[in-house]
């Protein structure tokens, strides 16, 4: 048991498992930076991707993907509203995830290699180490991953494409 409690303190000194949680939005670079102007990355997010849209008139819907067609796309709030927004009145769309999946394989490859150097240091005495830590290193550096939110921009209307307001009157979905 003192062993558990020694690596896991060891692991949230080096930062693996007391992170802060941070939310930054990443921006695409290169052939991804080149899609994001297109509505088509819209239309490739999956049903019930989780998503910050920004509309026209500074809203702010932070919700769910419900249905996108060439025209609009429906986002679904978590008191269970869905709202429909013109396609000329979205300016940008973030997706949100976590990265817990990512920093799974990264802790069970630091814990790996440190339950083979304990292993080679000890000439084999600390053998089950190897099974040990990887397991332990997995699971901590998942726990900072899903503490982590991941915003990744996947679409924001070009400064030249036509406004909602230039179309007319904006409908009642878009003006909430």
């Amino acid at each position: 048991m003192r062993t558990v409690v020694a690596w896991l303190l060891i692991g949230c000194l080096a930062g693996a498992g007391c992170a802060e949680p941070s939310s930054t939005i990443e921006i695409p670079t290169g052939r991804a930076a080149q899609v994001m102007h297109r509505w088509d990355a819209v239309l490739a997010l999956p049903f019930g991707q989780h998503v910050v849209l920004s509309a026209d008139g500074g809203v702010v819907v932070d919700g769910a993907i419900g249905a996108v067609t060439a025209s609009s796309v429906q986002v679904i709030r978590k008191a269970g509203d869905a709202t429909v927004f013109d396609r000329a009145a979205v300016v940008r769309v973030v997706r949100v995830g976590t990265r817990a999946a990512q920093e799974a394989k990264t802790g069970l490859v630091i814990g790996v290699a440190l339950g083979g150097l304990l292993t080679a240091a000890s000439h084999g005495f600390f053998w089950f180490t190897l099974f040990t830590d990887p397991a332990m290193f997995a699971g901590m550096y998942a726990i900072r991953g899903a503490m982590e939110r991941r915003q990744v921009l996947v679409y924001e209307r070009m400064s030249g494409e036509p406004r909602a307001w230039f179309m007319g009157t904006p409908s009642a979905a878009s003006v909430r």
